[in-house]
């Protein structure tokens, strides 16, 4: 049997959590079932040698005028579309041609963080007979109702993580004790680290030696900086920046907290915590409902709420026992998000195109 053909196409190839995410797909699934051509709307990148040592056919394209004869090129059987710029130059192109298509969406974005026009422009593209994936049941949902596709035609396919690269991990040196963790990108009205710093006194009366280390850069860098020099927590609050020892500064950490104050579709660094033995804290948003398991793997605590974030954080530093076994539980719940289950479910989404169309 021929593998299905399938050309990706994506906004940019950027470091980013799901440019990561396609490179490990890409690289390790069975060629001989799915054959992956990758166009990338966009220059080139520090990544695009990764990609292409990893044995993945790539072409960047200097204009999106380009995409349509891209695609006809590669005559692939159904488009793979991640990002929003890609469903709509893909969404036309799939229009133009009448190649099937798979709209990919691991965000829960509203309109106006989209742009309304991209927006519109993506909705008014989709057809009756496309298909996506989701990354989460809450993602699903959204997606249904955003973009009005029946949920029939929505897969749900969790992301992945290296869960033994974080289950081994060795610990990073770290002072004070305990140690609380925030990963992600800088941006107070996404990832809301000032959330966090607004915690940290209450935190503090409490355990005054405690740490909260900071990992990732970003827009709001200079702001959270001068929130911390105003509320005088220099000593307490650790900016480290972007890192590449992920899973040591996890394995350091007592707690991860996860205060998104948008709509994730899902949480990876929920799971990496679970799967380093971690219990999260988390603001119950979008698919973080799903990668945190509230009172088993971790706390849940509603969106926006310092005091309720705050009072997880120490109810857990009290009762460290406590701590262990949500640990204990998270390390179980992480083994169901390893990469070989990830690339089983797309490879079947992919094979299954004829059904799902007929359905």
């Amino acid at each position: 049997m021929k593998p299905r053909r399938i050309a990706c196409l994506r906004d940019h190839l950027n470091p980013s959590g799901g440019t990561d995410a396609l490179l490990r797909l890409f690289r390790y699934m069975d060629r001989q079932r799915i054959e992956i051509d990758l166009v990338v709307l966009g220059p080139r990148s520090e990544l695009s040698g990764t990609f292409e040592a990893a044995g993945i056919k790539l072409r960047h394209l200097k204009s999106k005028q380009d995409v349509l004869k891209a695609v006809r090129a590669l005559r692939p059987e159904e488009l793979f579309l991640s990002g929003k710029k890609s469903q709509v130059w893909g969404g036309i192109v799939s229009r133009w041609l009448g190649v099937p298509c798979t709209h990919f969406f691991n965000h829960m974005m509203s309109a106006d963080q989209i742009g309304r026009l991209t927006y519109l422009a993506q909705r008014s593209l989709m057809r009756s007979s496309d298909r996506a994936i989701a990354v989460s049941q809450v993602g699903r949902q959204w997606v249904a109702e955003r973009y009005g596709l029946p949920s029939e035609q929505i897969n749900v396919i969790y992301p992945e993580i290296d869960v033994d690269h974080f289950a081994n991990a060795v610990a990073a040196d770290s002072p004070g004790d305990p140690v609380i963790a925030i990963i992600g990108r800088v941006a107070f009205d996404e990832k809301g680290q000032d959330r966090v710093v607004a915690a940290m006194p209450a935190i503090l009366a409490r355990f005054p030696d405690a740490i909260l280390n900071v990992i990732g850069d970003g827009r709001d860098l200079p702001a959270l900086r001068e929130s911390i020099e105003r509320a005088g927590l220099e000593r307490s609050i650790r900016l480290l920046g972007r890192r590449s020892d992920i899973a040591a500064q996890i394995k350091a950490a007592n707690i991860v907290v996860v205060p998104s104050t948008c709509e994730e579709g899902f949480s990876l660094v929920a799971i990496e915590a679970a799967a380093a033995g971690r219990p999260s804290v988390a603001f119950a948003s979008g698919g973080l409902v799903e990668s945190v398991q509230d009172g088993k793997t971790g706390i849940l605590v509603p969106r926006g709420d310092v005091d309720a974030l705050a009072a997880a954080i120490l109810s857990l530093l009290d009762d460290p026992q406590r701590a262990r076994s949500m640990g204990e539980a998270a390390s179980a719940f992480a083994q169901h998000f390893t990469l070989e289950r990830e690339i089983e479910a797309v490879s079947m989404h992919f094979e299954t195109l004829n059904v799902r169309v007929a359905a």
